[in-house]
């Protein structure tokens, strides 16, 4: 839905965006980040960042120029061709996690790690459902060679969906071999034009973006493919406890991942992206079901919008080890959250125990939840029809 056709909410207004954004490109300019990649390093030198071996500093002026650079909407095809997601303003669309270490066996009732016939059986019912916009395989495959884990993930997508997908790759040379796959399926001009799939790509968060991160980054800009960077950022361990500065930190990174994009390929097709999650520090593993994630996700929307760039946000998790009341309030919440907020990509539904493990029956369950939202937060129109006056009267 579009904004004009649904209820919306705003976290933080325009002055509020505007500090958050000045105060990354303070901390982008004189903080700095650590890029381990040396390709990367010289785009950015080249660009007039400040380069002292593996430490950049970015001036404001080229942080800003990148982002004119960057457009401003996305759309991601079917199989068919026909546009399957359209990223601009207040549009909202829902996707499953990926990769998952486990997969929750809903006719054994246990957990266990996941298998390439599990990866075919999540991706046919992320096909089959009709509010699940684009595919993955939820959890990893571990029947094979565990090294090979994600070219299985994209084995299994390519025939078993029409929908976009996701993926990634674990290593630069991986990442060509996916393409290798995609070329069997689509010509070259039909993966740059109409883009079925999209990248995750990951920096070493807090400020440090790995050599092959950034070679996946360049890679994929140059073949204009699209591309997530996701920073994930958690309160108090990797980013400050407060919401701001948090939000200040996971823009850094991602930022850097859309500034050597668009130094690479100007108009390279990016989705800037901040994960949030908050730390148990009784048990050290994070936690993506608190109220505060909800909340900083949703600023974070109001952040991107106001840059007016695509963006990824990871609504739809719950901590519950299954499938249970716990975790159907917890993703009721988010996806009521992230339909208000509307937030772009949501990415992370059927993800159970923060992300470890994942249930297609859960991912099911999500569907028919966001069929619910899509009536309840759409408004109803006040027009001389609809207000029945002549009606009421008879």
């Amino acid at each position: 839905m579009g904004e004009s056709e649904q209820a919306t909410y705003q976290m933080w207004n325009e002055r509020d965006c505007r500090e958050v954004v000045d105060a990354t490109f303070t901390v982008l300019a004189e903080t700095g980040c650590k890029v381990d990649n040396s390709e990367a390093r010289q785009l950015l030198a080249d660009a007039g960042c400040a380069v002292d071996g593996a430490n950049v500093k970015v001036p404001r002026q080229v942080m800003e120029g990148a982002l004119r650079s960057v457009p401003k909407t996305l759309k991601l095809y079917d199989r068919f061709g026909n546009v399957a997601i359209d990223l601009k303003p207040r549009n909202t669309y829902f996707g499953p996690v990926i990769t998952s270490v486990y997969t929750y066996d809903v006719k054994a009732q246990v957990r266990r790690y996941g298998t390439k016939l599990d990866a075919r059986r999540a991706v046919l019912a992320c096909d089959a459902l009709p509010h699940i916009s684009w595919a993955s395989t939820m959890a990893g495959i571990f029947d094979g060679v565990k090294e090979l884990a994600d070219l299985y993930e994209v084995q299994t997508m390519l025939p078993n969906t029409v929908k976009p997908f996701m993926y990634w790759a674990s290593s630069l040379d991986h990442l060509k071999r996916e393409f290798d796959m995609f070329e069997v399926v689509f010509d070259a001009q039909t993966l740059v034009e109409k883009p079925a799939q999209i990248a995750l790509v990951c920096p070493m968060d807090p400020l440090t973006h790995t050599d092959d991160g950034m070679a996946q980054v360049i890679y994929l800009a140059r073949r204009s493919a699209p591309t997530v960077y996701i920073a994930g950022i958690s309160f108090g361990s990797s980013g400050p406890i407060a919401l701001a500065g948090n939000v200040v930190v996971g823009l850094a990174d991602t930022f850097i991942g859309l500034l050597v994009s668009q130094l690479a390929n100007p108009g390279a097709p990016f989705v800037a992206s901040k994960f949030t999650d908050n730390l148990d520090m009784r048990t050290m593993t994070p936690t993506h079901s608190r109220p505060e994630a909800d909340q900083i996700n949703a600023a974070t929307a109001d952040v991107f919008r106001y840059l007016g760039v695509p963006f990824c946000l990871n609504f739809g998790a719950t901590d519950s080890g299954t499938f249970d009341q716990v975790a159907a309030f917890d993703l009721a919440v988010q996806l009521y959250t992230a339909k208000l907020a509307g937030s772009n990509l949501n990415f992370s539904l059927g993800a159970l125990e923060s992300g470890n493990s994942s249930s297609p029956m859960m991912l099911a369950y999500a569907d028919a939840v966001l069929s619910y939202l899509d009536v309840l937060t759409a408004r109803p129109p006040v027009t001389p029809e609809t207000l029945a006056v002549d009606e009421i009267a008879e």
